[in-house]
């Protein structure tokens, strides 16, 4: 029998088209992996392996020995002469005598394309921030004051939306009024929007955080939304509330609220994480000196766990660190400055003064 192909032809062609072949003559793909198994060709329950080396359909049987694709073949079909397997793996590629079979060629591998960089949101965070207007004087501040905080700053940080819509699931649940963080690195960069949904209550006239229900379930949903430029892009930054003074002195608290509560506490330059995996995370300026971290003391220990990891990284940066807590348990920093209120005695506390003496580091 002539063929109008070489043996070397017949081999260059069958090289990483091993597994085509040999699944054309009935082996199951699963035997086609690079790892013990049982062996096809003899019955061993496991002692084979096809390690296809060089794509050449090389494989190794403790039993019945190695070989390579056109061997496997032989073997399994049970041929005298190795010319025959020649044959039958021409005639699967389309160079036998008659050429009737489809070649099957492998793609050639593709490099893998580099990571699409991500989509940078700035254009549509700067659209909602330009919509909305400083605090003083909108119904955000308002939202504020009847939370108990008194003093609200006009932080260039800080502003109300007045018709932002609230999304969940690709739909909108409708537009409320908002109050909005900004959010920087330390570099100043802008990094993402904190923004929490407000509304008036109907009987009282304060304004409360919104009450939003998903429409399927039925669940509350979080009044309490933060918008990135781009994916992950919030990660260690913060709302500065205040800029940075020449103390080197900063406070640091989870929501906006709660670090405007520390800071009529404490009357320092403040920054707000929006959470607390984010104050774990938070990358402190290289020129601060102090950092007093206030620290909600929930049930659960989440505040204090990200003061604490926050006060670690800091102490390594040589930053003389001091936490703060509420006394009770379930309560942060608003929670004890209305407690204090109600008692009537804010107003002359100095920093670490008495029992709220905040732990070193």
């Amino acid at each position: 029998m002539k063929y109008r192909y070489t043996f070397d032809d017949i081999q260059a062609a069958a090289q990483h088209n091993w597994q085509h072949i040999l699944g054309s003559i009935g082996i199951a793909p699963a035997s086609l992996k690079n790892q013990h198994q049982p062996c096809p060709l003899c019955g061993g329950k496991d002692r084979f392996r096809f390690d296809n080396k060089g794509g050449n359909g090389t494989y190794f049987c403790n039993q019945c020995g190695a070989g390579n694709g056109f061997t496997f073949v032989q073997k399994h079909l049970n041929l005298n002469k190795f010319g025959n397997a020649v044959a039958v793996v021409a005639q699967i590629l389309g160079m036998g005598e008659t050429g009737n079979a489809t070649p099957h060629i492998t793609p050639p591998k593709r490099e893998t394309p580099p990571p699409t960089p991500p989509k940078d949101e700035l254009a549509k965070l700067l659209n909602v921030w330009n919509a909305a207007t400083p605090i003083i004087g909108t119904p955000a501040e308002r939202y504020l004051v009847a939370r108990g905080i008194g003093t609200i700053p006009n932080s260039m940080n800080l502003r109300c939306h007045s018709h932002l819509a609230y999304w969940h699931n690709g739909k909108c649940l409708g537009e409320y009024t908002a109050l909005l963080g900004l959010m920087h690195d330390t570099q100043g960069e802008i990094t993402g929007i904190q923004r929490v949904y407000i509304q008036q209550d109907p009987n009282t006239g304060k304004w409360r955080k919104a009450v939003i229900h998903d429409p399927e379930t039925g669940s509350t949903l979080d009044c309490k939304k933060q918008m990135a430029r781009f994916s992950g892009s919030t990660r260690g930054t913060a709302v500065h509330i205040d800029e940075l003074d020449d103390t080197g002195f900063l406070l640091v608290a989870e929501g906006i609220e709660t670090a405007l509560a520390a800071r009529e506490l404490f009357p320092l330059p403040t920054w707000a994480t929006v959470n607390a995996g984010n104050m774990a995370r938070l990358v402190l300026p290289s020129s601060l000196k102090r950092l007093l971290i206030a620290a909600d003391n929930d049930h659960s220990e989440t505040g204090f766990r990200a003061a604490r990891d926050l006060a670690v990284q800091a102490s390594k940066q040589g930053i003389h660190v001091q936490v703060w807590q509420p006394e009770h348990a379930g309560q942060d920093a608003l929670d004890e400055l209305n407690q204090r209120k109600s008692r009537a005695k804010c107003g002359n506390e100095t920093l670490f003064s008495g029992n709220e003496t905040p732990k070193g580091q």
